[in-house]
């Protein structure tokens, strides 16, 4: 049956723009009776007040601005003034990142300075400030935390892969533990399932990958464990693992291995149901034919014609890098 025509509600709000309203970038769509129907970030759908305050989202030369300071770790300017009574952070988030640059740079950097309501307001923002900044600079907003935390941005990955954000490096010595960060020490009762994955891998250099996440990271064994009141953020974690965390909890994850000479290279976790793990994981990639005449960056997998797949670990200049393959790490020479 059909209703009753209707009249649409009248806003100020622009339509198929993104905005900023209670401290959350969305897009209005369509007005409707009572409604403005919009879609967030996620493109779940969401009915947004006609007469909401809104403001127009930070410009790309801004952003990369604001980027910049974090990445330098500039905690200098004045800060902002606080709304009272602002738990959930929406009253801050609403603010410009360039009025707010200041109070998340040293809530990060230098969380001392600051009272503790003030750094739990700002950790309660964090997230906007940072999908804010990654809307306008075409990237996710966990990519600008981990540019952010790992000071350097872009984040220049090896490898492309399609649908996966690019979260950064971390080294181990090869012994390796997956878990909630809450259970990387934990160790297996009798009979009980497993809290903790222990795994012996390749040592060297290990590349980040995030396309979804509960809460779960690889770390190495030398990682320092996570502050459990310090707010949780993904990406690498003291250059010694990383961590991937959605929002979503507790859950039993598969853990998927990629190996080479029988040795895990690759590590990945299905926090997704139905994930196509042949389609980007299972096969190890090739890399470039070793030869002391070619030019080889860190990070690179290189073929070796005696000793096989291998990654570069460090560049000891000189031309010399050290390379880790499945059966040791060994010095190799290529051009400068």
């Amino acid at each position: 049956m059909q209703g009753p025509d209707y009249v649409p509600v009248t806003t100020a709000i622009p339509l198929e723009v993104p905005v900023m309203i209670g401290g959350k970038v969305v897009r209005a769509l369509a007005p409707k009776r009572f409604f403005v129907f919009g879609v967030d970030t996620h493109r779940r759908p969401i009915a947004i007040d006609p007469a909401a305050t809104w403001r127009p989202v930070i410009d790309k030369d801004d952003a990369l601005a604001v980027m910049q300071r974090l990445v330098a770790r500039n905690t200098e300017g004045e800060l902002p003034p606080l709304p009272a009574g602002d738990a959930d952070g929406s009253q801050l988030a609403q603010l410009l990142p360039t009025q707010t640059a200041t109070l998340h740079s040293r809530a990060l950097f230098a969380p001392s300075t600051l009272e503790d309501p003030v750094r739990k307001v700002a950790a309660a923002a964090r997230e906007s400030f940072y999908a804010e900044l990654g809307l306008a600079l075409g990237v996710s907003g966990r990519v600008i935390a981990a540019g952010a935390r790992g000071r350097r941005y872009p984040l220049v990955p090896p490898r492309e892969l399609a649908g996966y954000d690019y979260l950064g490096s971390f080294t181990t010595s090869g012994a390796l533990v997956v878990a909630d960060p809450v259970y990387v020490a934990s160790k297996r009762a009798p009979g009980a399932f497993s809290l903790a994955v222990r795994v012996k891998a390749s040592e060297g250099l290990w590349h980040v990958y995030v396309r979804d996440g509960g809460c779960a990271g690889i770390y190495d064994k030398a990682c320092p464990k996570r502050d459990r009141d310090a707010p949780v953020e993904e990406g690498v974690q003291g250059g010694l693992g990383a961590l991937a965390w959605s929002g979503y909890g507790d859950g039993r994850y598969p853990v998927y291995a990629g190996k080479i000479r029988g040795v895990p290279v690759k590590l990945r976790i299905g926090f997704l149901a139905g994930t196509d793990t042949d389609r980007t994981f299972a096969v190890p990639r090739k890399g470039r034919v070793y030869s002391p005449k070619v030019h080889f960056s860190l990070g690179e997998v290189i073929e070796h014609p005696k000793f096989g797949a291998g990654t570069i670990t460090a560049d000891g200049g000189e031309g010399k890098i050290d390379v880790a393959f499945a059966d040791g790490k060994r010095t190799l020479v290529h051009l400068k």
